[in-house]
């Protein structure tokens, strides 16, 4: 009952406007940052460290700007959850500048690994077929891009989460689960598919897959799950790259192609790389990226 509840007042107010709910969003913000404080320690914190070099006022401002932001993803996820196909291809809420690039990966008739972050709106990944609107072919359809998530340890928000994703995309049920990814690849390495990884996260805690790399000027340990299933089978690998636009509000993709043939560089490289990328999209705009998960945590150098 609980649930049903809730998925009623998200459809309810999804149904008001994409810039009522930008203008929500400032309400949002306000309330996580002033009143609840929402991981305030984790997120000063956060840009103090990636950030050492600016001031005071300038570091807080970005985290002025972060919760803006963090108010935008939450009212845009509601908005997209019940959205149409026909509305949410009209909002341009999302727009692919060089859908060229899929294309050309396409052709080469592997597996793609599309490498992502904690940048822009992950949570508006399942209407990506919609957001190419030039006169360019892009392959991606409903049929073969899949997006690989974690499962949330609260069932019923899981369960919430998984349907607002999906909700106005109809039948698809291209979500993949961590713990599947690799068979699912496997399985399908033949159909030329697409896969959405976000990559940034502090590897899992009973996670094999890591690696250590350098994010904003310090040593930290990441997931490499998809780079390097992508080295072990020959796959192109490509960073899209997802940042803001218009005044902070929609967003455009791009694809940074990393290689076309993942077994020519090792996963060190394909990593190291993708990180370099993700630094620059970082401090081209601070406030895209989600600060309020900790970057940075204390690990045993012997372990690794």
């Amino acid at each position: 009952m609980k649930k049903k509840l809730i998925l009623l007042l998200m459809r309810l107010l999804s149904a008001l406007p994409l810039c009522v709910h930008h203008f929500n969003a400032h309400i949002v913000a306000w309330v996580a940052r002033v009143v609840l404080h929402y991981r305030k320690k984790v997120v000063v914190d956060n840009i103090d460290q990636a950030f050492p070099n600016l001031d005071e006022k300038a570091r807080r401002k970005i985290v002025k700007d972060f919760y803006l932001h963090l108010g935008q993803i939450i009212c845009e996820t509601i908005w997209f959850g019940g959205s149409s196909k026909k509305r949410l291809r009209k909002s341009h809420i999302m727009e692919i500048l060089n859908p060229e690039e899929t294309e050309r990966l396409h052709q080469l008739g592997k597996t793609v690994i599309l490498l992502t972050s904690h940048s822009g709106n992950w949570e508006l990944f399942g209407g990506l077929p919609l957001c190419n609107y030039s006169d360019k072919d892009m392959p991606v359809t409903w049929d073969n891009s899949f997006v690989v998530y974690l499962r949330l340890k609260d069932k019923m928000w899981d369960e919430i989460f998984k349907q607002n994703r999906s909700y106005c995309i109809g039948n698809f049920d291209n979500m993949i689960e961590t713990s599947k990814i690799m068979r699912h690849i496997l399985q399908h390495l033949d159909d030329k598919n697409f896969y959405l990884m976000i990559t940034d996260q502090w590897p899992y805690a009973k996670s094999s897959a890591h690696i250590e790399v350098e994010f904003m000027g310090r040593r930290t340990l990441s997931m490499n799950g998809g780079a390097a299933i992508a080295h072990k089978y020959g796959c192109p690998v490509s960073f899209l790259s997802f940042n803001r636009r218009e005044g902070g509000k929609k967003y455009s993709l791009e694809l940074k192609t990393i290689c076309d043939d993942a077994s020519q560089m090792s996963v060190q490289e394909i990593m190291d790389r993708y990180y370099v990328l993700l630094e620059e999209d970082i401090r081209r705009d601070p406030a895209n990226y989600l600060w309020s998960h900790r970057r940075w945590k204390k690990y045993d150098r012997q372990k690794i």
